[in-house]
Formats: structure tokens, sequence, C-alpha cells
């Protein structure tokens, strides 16, 4: 038999693995991004929109918070309930996103990419869903910018930039395991 193997379940088998491949990478990194971001808020110790607020571990998932549930979940110190919130949010939108992600990495380099070219294409994406996500979207819900302001502006950019090789070494490591 030649080219890949169908699962036993036909089509809706290998749909639902892909998909399944997709949030689970786009999980793990998400999860990175999160980290990034946390670092990068913590280390900088910037301003926010908020006034009185400088960035801190915690600010870049209470703004995720904030955007959801309103300026009063963003804050600089440990409050688990936002915090927790802004992670599953994060996290949600991450796996979403990584279904779309690893769909645009086997589309462009098929189902084995190399993990140079995987991680270009991740990053490629994740540039690409930054513009749309936080530049474009969340700036239309969020106009006091408490999402884009809770750590330095180009950290955002940095974050996703993990987010896109993550997401990129991840199906190239998966497609090499085929």
């Amino acid at each position: 038999m030649t080219g890949a193997a169908v699962p036993r379940h036909g089509a809706a088998g290998a749909t639902a693995a892909a998909i399944g491949q997709g949030a689970g990478g786009g999980l793990v990194a998400g999860g990175a991004a999160a980290a990034t971001l946390a670092l990068i808020a913590e280390i900088s110790a910037a301003s926010t929109a908020m006034p009185g607020i400088r960035s801190s571990t915690w600010t870049p998932l209470t703004a995720v918070a904030a955007v959801a549930f309103g300026p009063d979940a963003f804050h600089g110190s440990f409050r688990p309930l936002p915090i927790a919130g802004g992670l599953a949010i994060l996290l949600a939108v991450a796996a979403l996103l990584g279904i779309a992600g690893t769909a645009w990495i086997v589309v462009c380099a098929g189902p084995a990419p190399s993990a140079p070219l995987a991680v270009a294409l991740g990053v490629a994406f994740g540039v690409a869903a930054e513009v749309a996500v936080v530049n474009a979207a969340v700036t239309a819900i969020d106009p006091d910018a408490i999402l884009y302001d809770a750590l330095p502006s180009w950290g955002w950019w940095v974050a996703i930039g993990v987010y896109g090789a993550a997401l990129g070494l991840l199906s190239a490591r998966r497609g090499s395991r085929r």
C-alpha cells in the first residue's frame, strides 16, 4: 500500500486524529507562549494600561481574564481565579489556533515536514494569528488596551514566535513518527 495509511475508521477517524493532534500541539505551544509572556512581564516590570499596576508574572494572564470578565480582573498580584481564568482562555484559544496552524503546516509542507520548514511556517502562522487575534479582534473589544499593555508590546510578538516555533516543531515531530 502506498501513501499514508488511513486509520481503520476511515476519513472521519483521520480527521479526528488531525484535529486532536492540532489541538494538543496548540495546548503545548500555548503553555510555552504563556510562560514566555509571564517571564517577559516579570523581568520588564513595565507600566501597564492601568495606573499603579506594573507588569508582573500575572499581568498577561489577568489581562486575558479582564478582556472576558471586565477590567476588575486585571491586577499584578497573585489572585488565583483571574489567573486560572486567563490561563484557561489563553490555552483554549491556543488549542483552536493549533488546529488551524497544524493544518497550515501540513498543507504547505506535507504531513512530515522538516523541522526548520515547520518552524518557519509555524512562526509565520503565529505572526498572522497575532495580527488577526490580538491586534485586530481583541483590540476591537478591549479599547483600553489592557491586554496589549499588560507587558511591553514586543513581548506579545516574542511569545507568538515561541508559540509558532513550538507548534512547528511538534508538527515536524509528529510527522516524523508516521
